[in-house]
Order: structure tokens, then C-alpha cells, then sequence
């Protein structure tokens, strides 16, 4: 700790006097620019070449030239035949899961959407599933979340990984036969353990008490992907009556928007982790967008300001411009 103090200590007295260099030449700059040694042009340079200079010398303290380098990680991260076996099905979105240390590696995600990865910062429903299902093997769950294929690791060494397609995984939407209602998270978490997510889907009214409860009779409701973006999802489907649609995307009610036709409609969150929507009987165009409001609002607010800037820059120049024309004419009148 002694040596870490004088450290730091050597390193803001060093910035300090840094500081106090250019604060000088800033004021020496000003300074005869009032004296009349130099004229406005000469010493707005010299103060923008000082403000240039500071900037410089302290990002290069950041992002020096090894940072600068070509970029390897493409090189770091090659497909197995495994991965490029699994990457010749070319359909909009599935999922995969790697039983090699599934939580903890990062490699699968490169690839592919994964059911596991690391992340720093997960959702804590999802760490809950993932706790309390997917690690005791819950099969049901993965079906939901649309885990179509397995990388087994080698068994034994001198072997290679193994792709094995998981035949029930659910897809990326589905229509349900029940809406069940629970009354706390815990419940809807243990319904998972013996849930057929196929038929049923099971919600938190607690959480949700305008989601009622019901039962579909209507077994030939059809329901596809059309299109897949990070940020936007569209789903068509066709429904001889008022129907319950489970969607294999995670519930996030801070940022993704639901709509129906173009028009805005409430969706809820099924099954614990993810998203389903109570949709009238006909064919229809779902899609989801992410649009954080908060996101929306602060661009626009940094659009304005930096328009604000902009015209307060050009009406500064145009003020400057006539001031000058005036002085001018004004000199020449007088030389007259």
C-alpha cells in the first residue's frame, strides 16, 4: 500500500506540473494576443494546437500503438466440423447448447445463438432457469427455448465433438391449447419441471392480472418467423379463433415493443422467461422492436443539441462575417 500511494502520488504531482505547462502556454498565448503582439488567428491556433496536444499525449495513455494492431480474433476463433456442420442449416433463428462447459465459454456464441455462454451481467431469471431447469437436465426447457442442436464433447481423447439434433425443440413460436394461471414466480418456476410447453403455457398473474386464463380448442392455428434482426422479429399466423401464442424469445419489457399489424399491443411474459401475446382469430403480422424509450429520448436530445451547436457555430461566423464587412467599410469611409 506504501508503494501504491507514492505511485499515485508521483503520478498526479507529474500531472499536475503537465497541467500547469499548459495552462501557462494558454495564458502566454492570450497574453499577447491583448498585447498586441500577435493577432486573433495566430493565438486561436496556438490555443487549439494546446488543446490538440493534451488530448493527444493523454488518450495515448489509453490507446497507445498496441492498441493499434491488426485484428486476431478472427484467427482465435475458427470453426470446428461440428460448428460447420451445424451451420449449413440456414433457417432465421435457433438455438444451440454445448454441453462442453456451457455457462462458462464463449467460443459457441461466436457461432451461433447459444443457450449458454458467459456473460458478467446476466439477466437473474434467466441465471434462475438456468440454476434451477436447465442444469438438472430439464429437456422440456430446452425444447421451449428452441435448442435444435448438442455439441457433445469427445468422450475420449483423439475424438472430435458430436452434433445431435434435438428433434423437440418447439421451434420459434407456437400456439398453446391452455393458458394456465399461477400466483407467484417460485410457482411458475416449478411448473416448468413437469410442464408439456407444447400444449400449455403458464402465466404469473400476480404479475399479470390482466392475462386471463383459458383454453384453446383450435389445434390448426399456424404461427411462423419471417424475419430475424438482433432488434426487430416479424412472425405471420393464421388462427380460426382467439388464440395464445408463446414466442421462443426472452422477456424484456425495457425496450421490446410488441405490434399487430402495425399497431401497438401488450404482450406478457409465459413460462417464466419468455415472451406470449393473446392475439385475435385471422391471419395477422406480429413483430417485435426493440425500442428503449429512454434510448429514443436521448438521441433526440443529442440530435437537438448538436443542431443547436451547429447553427450557433454558423450564426457566430455569419455575425463575424458581417461585423468584419461593416468595420471594413466603415475604415474605407473614414479614409475618404
Amino acid at each position: 500500500m506504501t508503494a501504491l500511494r507514492a505511485d499515485r502520488a508521483d503520478l498526479l504531482h507529474n500531472d499536475i506540473w503537465r497541467g500547469l505547462l499548459f495552462v501557462g502556454l494558454t495564458l502566454a498565448a492570450l497574453f499577447f494576443y491583448l498585447r498586441g503582439k500577435i493577432d486573433a488567428r495566430l493565438a486561436a491556433l496556438a490555443v487549439a494546437a494546446l488543446v490538440l496536444l493534451d488530448l493527444w499525449t493523454v488518450d495515448k495513455r489509453y490507446l497507445g500503438e498496441k492498441n493499434f494492431q491488426n485484428e486476431t480474433i478472427v484467427e482465435s476463433f475458427q470453426p470446428s466440423p461440428a460448428d460447420q456442420q451445424i451451420l449449413q442449416d440456414k433457417d432465421l433463428s435457433y438455438r444451440v447448447l454445448n454441453l462442453g462447459n456451457p455457462f462458462n465459454e464463449a467460443r459457441t456464441s461466436y457461432f451461433h445463438k447459444s443457450i449458454g455462454g458467459y456473460h458478467g451481467a446476466k439477466l437473474r431469471r434467466y441465471q434462475d432457469l438456468i440454476e434451477r431447469q436447465i442444469s438438472q437436465n430439464n429437456t422440456g426447457v430446452l425444447n421451449m427455448l428452441n435448442t435444435r442442436y448438442v455439441i457433445v464433447p469427445p468422450q475420449k481423447q483423439g475424438e472430435a465433438e458430436q452434433v445431435q439434433r434435438n428433434p423437440g425443440a418447439l421451434g420459434n413460436a407456437w400456439f398453446v391449447r391452455e393458458l394456465r394461471a399461477v400466483d407467484s414466480p417460485d410457482a411458475e418456476m416449478n411448473a416448468l419441471t413437469t410442464l408439456n410447453a407444447r400444449q400449455v403455457a403458464v402465466v404469473d398473474t400476480h404479475k399479470f392480472p390482466d392475462v386471463k386464463p383459458a383454453a384453446y380448442p383450435d389445434s390448426s392455428a399456424t404461427i411462423a418467423l419471417t424475419s430475424y434482426a438482433p432488434d426487430a422479429l416479424t412472425y405471420r399466423y393464421s388462427a380460426a379463433r382467439p388464440a395464445t401464442a408463446v414466442f421462443s424469445e426472452i422477456y424484456y419489457a425495457d425496450g421490446w415493443q410488441a405490434f399487430l399489424d402495425g399497431k401497438p399491443v401488450p404482450h406478457f411474459r409465459a413460462d417464466f422467461v419468455l415472451r406470449a401475446m393473446q392475439v385475435p382469430a385471422g391471419a395477422h403480422e406480429i413483430k417485435f422492436v426493440f425500442e428503449p424509450k429512454e434510448y429514443k429520448i436521448g438521441n433526440t436530445v443529442s440530435l437537438l443539441a448538436s443542431i443547436g451547436v451547429l447553427l450557433a457555430v454558423a450564426a457566430a461566423g455569419v455575425f463575424g462575417f458581417r461585423q468584419r464587412r461593416v468595420d471594413e467599410n466603415g475604415d474605407t469611409a473614414r479614409a475618404a
